[in-house]
C-alpha cells in the first residue's frame, strides 16, 4: 500500500452508499477533502439505475465494478481498501469476508448489530489480523480532540463525572406537509437484540467517553422506553456508569426528544476544572478552572492540538463542522492504513473493531440493567 499524499490518494471503493444514501454521500465527500484517497469505483447498489448515477454523480471515471463479494476479491489488487455503506444488519457478512480475503476495512458504525457478530469478528481478527476501522466521526471534532489532551495532561484534575447527551426528534415530529412522522428505512424501525436506537446513538455516545476520558464502565445502570411515533422500537434510553477511578456517568440517547434536531454535547467535570463542549458550536470549548474563571477556548488563539495545520483549512473565525470532523477522521485512516499509527486503544484517532467491541461489551450490560432493574457489570470481550 502506497504511502497516501506521498505517490498518490488511496484508492477506496464502496459496498453499498449510493447517491440515495446520505452517509454513503457523506463518506464520499469527507474521503476526498483532504486528497487522501479517492472513490475509484464500488458496488453501491443492487439497483443497476441508482449504480449507474451513483458513478456519475460521484464522476468516477472508468470505475471498478463489483457484482458480488467475491469481485472483492478478484479485483484486490486494484484499491486499497474497502468501505462499508450498507445497512448494519448486512455488515457482518461483509466483514467477515473481507477479513477471511485479508482486504483493508473501514466501516460504518455500528459495525454489526448484535452481540454473537461482535464475538466473531474479533475472533476472526484474532485468527486473520488484517486493517480496520470504525467511523466515529464525532471524535474527529478538534474541539474534541481538544479535551482528550487537556484530560491527559491533568488539566481538569481527576475526571469525577462525565455526561453525554445526544437527543434526537425524527422518531416525534410531525411533518406539517403530511401530518405523520418521516418515517425512517424499514431496518431502523425493527429492534432486534440490540435497540436500534443503541447502534444509532449509544455507540457514539460510549465510544466518546472513552476517547476522552479512556476509560470505560464497570458497571452500569439503564432504562429503555418508547415514546415516540414510530411504533415498536425503544427511542429514549437512560444510563448511569461507574468507572473503576470512582468517576460518575450519565448517557442519554433519544429520538424522542422535540426541538432537539442532532442536540450532541458532553460535559467533564474534574476537582481542577470542568470541560464543556456542544456540537451545535463545534469550534468553541468551554473552560471553567478551580478559581471559577471561565475561559471559551476557540481557533486562533495559542492553543495545542487545534492549531495544526491539518485543522485549519481556513481562517479562524470560519466555522468548520461535521464535515470537516468526518475529513479528519479520513486523514488519520490514511495515516493508519500507511502503516503510521496503531489504532488499538480508546483514545485512537482511527479506532478498530476491536475498540469498538468495547460498546457492544457496555450495550449488553446496558441490555441486562433495563431488563432485570439491577446494576450489570461490564465484562470486556477486548482488552
Amino acid at each position: 500500500m502506497n504511502k497516501a499524499g506521498a505517490d498518490r490518494p488511496l484508492k477506496l471503493v464502496f459496498l453499498g452508499g449510493g447517491v440515495n444514501s446520505a452517509i454513503g454521500r457523506m463518506h464520499f465527500i469527507s474521503s476526498q477533502l483532504d486528497r487522501k484517497f479517492e472513490v475509484v469505483g464500488g458496488m453501491f447498489s443492487r439497483d443497476s439505475s441508482i449504480q449507474q448515477s451513483t458513478e456519475s454523480y460521484y464522476k468516477i471515471n472508468n470505475p471498478i465494478h463489483f457484482e458480488n463479494l467475491d469481485n472483492f476479491a478478484s479485483r484486490r489488487d486494484q484499491f486499497d481498501a474497502v468501505v462499508i455503506l450498507t445497512p448494519t444488519p448486512l455488515h457482518f457478512e461483509a466483514i467477515e469476508f473481507m477479513i477471511q480475503q485479508g482486504i483493508p476495512t473501514i466501516c460504518e458504525k455500528a459495525f454489526v448489530s448484535n452481540f454473537h457478530e461482535s464475538k466473531k469478528v474479533l475472533e476472526f481478527l484474532k485468527s486473520k489480523p488484517v486493517k480496520n476501522l470504525v467511523t466515529f466521526n464525532y471524535t474527529g471534532f478538534p474541539m474534541v480532540r481538544l479535551m482528550q489532551h487537556m484530560v491527559i495532561n491533568g488539566q481538569i484534575g481527576k475526571p469525577v463525572n462525565i455526561r453525554i447527551s445526544m437527543p434526537q426528534e425524527g422518531f416525534i415530529k410531525i411533518n406539517p406537509s403530511t401530518g405523520k412522522v418521516n418515517l425512517p428505512q424499514d431496518w431502523r424501525r425493527k429492534d432486534g437484540e440490540v435497540p436500534t436506537v443503541l447502534l444509532d446513538l449509544a455507540v457514539h455516545c460510549l465510544h466518546l467517553g472513552s476517547f476522552i476520558t479512556n476509560e470505560n464502565p464497570s458497571e452500569v445502570f439503564a432504562r429503555f422506553k418508547h415514546h415516540a411515533r414510530v411504533e415498536s422500537v425503544i427511542d429514549d434510553v437512560e444510563v448511569l456508569a461507574e468507572y473503576p477511578s470512582e468517576m460518575l456517568g450519565s448517557f442519554w440517547f433519544t429520538k424522542s426528544a422535540l426541538g432537539k434536531q442532532n442536540g450532541l454535547g458532553v460535559e467533564l467535570y474534574g476537582t481542577e476544572g470542568s470541560l464543556t463542549w456542544v456540537q451545535e458550536f463545534p469550534n468553541s470549548l468551554t473552560f471553567a478552572d478551580k478559581y471559577g474563571e471561565i475561559r471559551v477556548l476557540k481557533f486562533g488563539q495559542n492553543l495545542p492540538i487545534i492549531n495544526e495545520a491539518r485543522y485549519e483549512r481556513f481562517k479562524p473565525g470560519h466555522p468548520s463542522g461535521f464535515t470537516e470532523a468526518f475529513a479528519n477522521f479520513y486523514w488519520d485512516a490514511a495515516s493508519y492504513l500507511t502503516g503510521e499509527s496503531s489504532n488499538l486503544t480508546n483514545t485512537s484517532l482511527s479506532p478498530s473493531m476491536s475498540v469498538a467491541s468495547r460498546g457492544f461489551d457496555i450495550i449488553r450490560s446496558m441490555v441486562e440493567s433495563n431488563t432485570t432493574s439491577t446494576w450489570r457489570k461490564v465484562e470486556y470481550s477486548y482488552e
